[in-house]
């Protein structure tokens, strides 16, 4: 199946606000954790955070992109935030896990 641009870009979208709340809540409750877990945890956030900025890009490239220039790039657009993404939620899960203790 065919993905159109602007549901490729709905999806992006939707993606990012989940992930922009996960890390607001993870933010908080990162308060609350102790010295030594707060660091690392700091550290695998301003990744995520990086991660997130990545995808924007990637999001208003999307946009800007003409319907025949998006035929031509999708498949490596596609790859690139599939990276993105699967890093993303690796992250977060890490993240969630060392929160935990």
């Amino acid at each position: 199946m065919e993905t159109s641009r602007h549901s490729y870009q709905q999806e992006m979208e939707t993606q990012l606000k989940i992930w922009d709340t996960q890390l607001k809540t993870l933010h908080a409750k990162l308060e609350k954790a102790a010295i030594s877990t707060k660091n690392e945890l700091l550290t695998e956030l301003e990744e995520l955070k990086k991660l997130q900025h990545e995808g924007k890009e990637q999001l208003e490239y999307i946009k800007a992109t003409s319907d025949a220039a998006w035929n031509t790039i999708k498949t490596e657009l596609a790859d690139k935030w599939d990276r993105v993404s699967g890093t993303a939620d690796a992250l977060l899960d890490r993240i969630k896990k060392s929160a935990r203790h």
